[in-house]
Order: structure tokens, then C-alpha cells, then sequence
């Protein structure tokens, strides 16, 4: 166990990547990539003196532009390359908060070394936190506090009995909220041309997702509402969509949208939407459309592994569609409008309970 450690610190000195700063009272917050980041945005402005990191790639490129947002407040950016131990000497953060993944053995013997409270955003049981138990000590564990946005708390306390529990939600819902308010010129322009028409979606589609709604709209004579379907793929297509070419086309009025930037924008003016992903990288982020009180579609692939889609779905406003078949029995539903209150506020409830951590050193 402690091998393991040491070999992680022993690499690290050959990539280390110092601040050349100390911050008084700063936080630090981390996020794996760029969906985890979305949690962590509407938190940091909240903060004088904040470092966010990220690990990806994606999650860099979003990072740039958290950075461009937040002027004034000071950002460690790039990849996290690098001892913790020797990061954490230099900043001397209040508190560390992750979403979710981050559970490494160096990362939390540090943490636990220097007495830095851990917070995990997001959290429920997964195979990184059984793995990371049955590793480290329990004096190489650092004081967790867990910030779930379910009741799926059992689990976590049979595993970290020591921890403490909050829930309080998802900030990422107070962040796709605060993009509605500001709208986007490209997608008021594209719902005038249609007319007030009733509007359905399909969002962020890949190729298996349009061949499996080319299945069913091929024994269909029309959508049966009168509704524009906008199709907006997860990747432009130099040609035609898999699904309207040849012999299996759509037997309704479909726009393509193959521009970027604005489909959360979209979905305000939809009756319904498909996201797409679950046949095959796994299923994009559902809560843009379902901000709107909208039914909500999708695939099976990684769909339970999101808390916010097994709540959508227990309130019945997301179905999980596995075949042809069940494509009908979605739209078939019939129409409903779902109050979203209760998902906003967790900003809020997060930097309450960060807030004691924050006063007192």
C-alpha cells in the first residue's frame, strides 16, 4: 500500500508543474473533465481566491472559458501534472472539492497528511471509492464530507462511517438554468423561420440512434401530430443523416441542424426530445431538455449511471428506449408538463455547508 504511494510521488517528481503563488483563504477545486466542470462553475465565483484544475483534454478547452467568465479571480489551468503533496505545500488550500471520480491514494494521503478536508460533489458508491478503502489506511484517509444530490447515502456510510452526509443537490441545474436566462441570437433566429410549428428534438444524435428511429418511422405515414422534427447530430455529417438517404426516409418535416452552440437554446421551444448516445458512447446530458418540463428520451448504454436521469425517470418524465418498438410507446405518452423547482437551489445548499469549512481557517 504505502509502495503504492511512494511510486506515485517517486513518478510525479519527474513532472511536477509548482504555482509560483500562495493564496490566503483560497479553495481548490477539481473536476476530471469537462461534464464534472459543470458542477463546479456556478461555484466559483462565490470565491476571493479559487484554483480549479481538470484532467482532460475537453475539460481543458472549458476550463479557458470558465477562466475568460470569471475575471479577477485567479485559476490554476492546465493539467494537473505533478505531486499533490508539493501543490498543496504552495497553495495551502481551505478545503479540496471534487465531483464524483477523483479517487486517488496520493491525491488523499496528502490531503489527509496536511489535514485538508475533502469534499466530493455528486457522490455516490462507486468501484473508486471500494477500491481506494481497501488501499489506504484509515490515517491516510482524509475527513470526507459527501454532498450527494440523492438519498443514495447507505452505501457511502456503510463504507466511510466516519463521513459526514449532505444533500443538497446538483448545481449543474443552476447553471443550465442561468444559460436559459441569457438565450442565444442563433436560436431565436431558427425557431422564427419555423412559425410557431410544434417542435420536437432530437439532440446530440449518433448514427445508431437514427437508425433505430428510421426503423420505426418507416412503418409510420406521418409523425401523427404535424409537429418540425429537428434532428441535430453530436457530429456534423459532410452528407446526408444516416436515416434520410436511400429508401428509409422520414416521413415528416425534418430540419438538420448541423451548427454547434445552441441546442440547449432549442430545447425551450420543444414538445418533447431524444437525447442521444445510450447505443453507443453513452448517453449525453439529459438535463438541458428536461429543464423545460419536457418528456425526455434516450438509450439504455450508461444511463443508470447518472443520478439525475434515475431521478427523471422515477418522476416519469424520462423513458429509456431499447428498440424500435419502444420509440412508439414514448410518443405515445401522453403530453405533460413537469414542474422543475425542486432541482434548483443546490448551488446555494453547497456553499452552505462549504461555508463553516471556509470561515474557519
Amino acid at each position: 500500500m504505502l509502495f503504492i504511494i511512494w511510486l506515485s510521488r517517486f513518478l510525479a517528481r519527474w513532472r511536477v508543474a509548482l504555482p509560483s503563488w500562495r493564496c490566503h483563504q483560497s479553495v481548490w477545486l477539481h473536476a476530471a473533465s469537462a461534464g464534472e466542470l459543470e458542477s463546479l462553475w456556478p461555484l466559483v465565483s462565490h470565491f476571493p481566491q479559487v484554483i480549479v484544475t481538470v484532467m482532460s483534454p475537453s475539460g481543458r478547452l472549458q476550463l479557458q472559458q470558465l477562466a475568460n467568465e470569471q475575471h479577477g479571480i485567479m485559476h490554476y489551468q492546465g493539467f494537473l501534472e505533478g505531486s499533490w503533496g508539493k501543490l498543496f505545500d504552495a497553495v495551502q488550500p481551505s478545503f479540496f472539492l471534487t465531483v464524483k471520480y477523483e479517487a486517488w491514494p496520493e491525491l488523499w494521503a496528502s490531503l489527509a497528511e496536511r489535514k485538508i478536508p475533502l469534499f466530493i460533489l455528486g457522490a455516490r458508491i462507486r468501484p473508486s471509492l471500494r477500491w481506494i478503502k481497501r488501499l489506504l489506511p484509515s490515517h491516510l484517509i482524509p475527513k470526507i464530507t459527501f454532498l450527494t444530490s440523492d438519498d443514495e447515502t447507505k452505501d457511502l456510510a456503510a463504507l466511510f462511517p466516519q463521513a459526514q452526509f449532505h444533500q443538497v443537490g446538483d448545481p449543474r441545474w443552476d447553471r443550465v438554468q442561468a444559460r436559459r436566462f441569457k438565450g442565444h441570437p442563433r436560436a431565436k433566429e431558427f425557431l422564427s423561420f419555423l412559425q410557431g410549428r410544434k417542435v420536437a428534438i432530437l439532440g446530440s444524435t449518433w448514427p445508431e440512434d437514427l437508425q433505430l428511429w428510421a426503423q420505426w418511422l418507416k412503418k409510420q405515414q406521418s409523425t401523427t401530430d404535424g409537429s418540425v422534427w429537428l434532428v441535430v447530430p453530436h457530429a456534423s455529417y459532410a452528407g446526408s443523416l444516416p436515416c434520410t438517404k436511400g429508401r428509409e426516409p422520414f416521413y415528416a418535416p425534418v430540419l438538420c441542424v448541423n451548427e454547434v452552440g445552441f441546442l440547449a437554446e432549442l430545447y425551450a421551444a420543444a414538445e418533447w426530445a431524444y437525447i442521444g448516445g445510450g447505443f453507443t458512447a453513452g448517453v449525453h446530458s439529459c438535463l438541458e431538455p428536461a429543464l423545460y418540463g419536457i418528456r425526455v428520451a434516450c438509450g439504455p448504454y450508461r444511463a443508470e449511471s447518472f443520478s439525475e436521469i434515475a431521478q427523471l425517470k422515477k418522476r416519469g418524465q424520462l423513458t429509456i428506449v431499447r428498440n424500435a418498438e419502444e420509440i412508439g410507446g414514448f410518443l405515445s405518452q401522453q403530453k405533460s408538463t413537469f414542474a422543475m423547482n425542486e432541482f434548483f437551489g443546490a448551488t446555494n445548499r453547497v456553499l452552505d455547508v462549504l461555508g463553516d469549512t471556509y470561515a474557519s481557517s
